[in-house]
């Protein structure tokens, strides 16, 4: 095999996934390619994490140079807040690592390993993930950022969830109304909608709705049936849940 294609979501998960494998193909002679799907732009503000298109370019093209991996780039990239997160996905990339696996098995169980030592001075370090990092304290970011918020800490990760009177309920899916705006403050709970969500007033005057939600050791609910009609408008917060 003399042509290698490896394809990322973002910008350094080829990298981050196989750049030992991708580098030490090159050193052999090997034709690699690296191809991104997305354009890497991520903004959330309680995390504090902020990523332009840009940076993220430079980032890619300084490791290709270094691995000697060729990049695939003249294409239009698709919106990082475009992506679809669900099980369903995450169990295809589990199956195609069951069956990279099985490639591999008979080498491994005979003892043969391509072992790439990794070069520690290089590594970088972020600190371990908690169920309180899912927490959302205030709708004032726009809808599209809590959206990708939400849907990032989805299931089988611990969730997303705001802290009521009565208790934690978790948010496990929505979506963004982008032709939707509204003056009521951030945190609003405004209307229902027909498939069962919430409209949820967000910052510079975004909607997010909210679809499904789940209250702690109980079954998943559609958002619409946590509040009666004639209970809107009310903040999220002061929902009895």
């Amino acid at each position: 095999m003399q042509n290698i294609l490896v394809i990322g979501a973002h910008f350094d998960d080829s990298e981050l996934g196989c750049g030992g494998t991708m580098a030490k193909l090159a050193s052999e002679g090997k034709n690699v390619y690296k191809l991104t799907l997305t354009d890497n732009v991520t903004n959330f503000e309680q995390m504090n994490i902020h990523v332009d298109m840009e940076s993220s370019r430079l980032d890619s093209a300084k490791a290709c140079k270094e691995m000697r991996v060729k990049e695939i780039t003249d294409f239009d990239m698709i919106k990082c807040n475009a992506l679809v997160y669900t099980t369903e996905i995450m169990q295809k990339v589990a199956m195609c690592a069951v069956e990279v696996v099985a490639e591999y098995a008979s080498k491994w169980t005979n003892g043969i390993f391509d072992i790439v030592k990794q070069d520690d001075s290089k590594a970088t370090y972020y600190k371990r993930r908690t169920p309180a990092d899912g927490e959302i304290k205030t709708f004032s970011q726009e809808a599209n950022i809590l959206h990708n918020f939400i849907r990032a800490q989805t299931h089988p990760y611990p969730g997303t969830y705001i802290s009521t009177k009565k208790g934690k309920l978790y948010i496990l899916s929505s979506s963004v109304l982008e032709n939707v705006k509204t003056g009521e403050n951030p945190g609003t709970i405004f209307a229902k909608t027909e498939n069962g969500g919430i409209l949820v007033a967000a910052g510079n005057n975004s909607v997010i709705e909210i679809l499904r939600v789940k209250k702690e050791n109980r079954p998943s609910m559609w958002a619409s049936q946590i509040i009666p009609d004639d209970n809107l408008p009310i903040n999220i917060f002061d929902v009895f849940v």
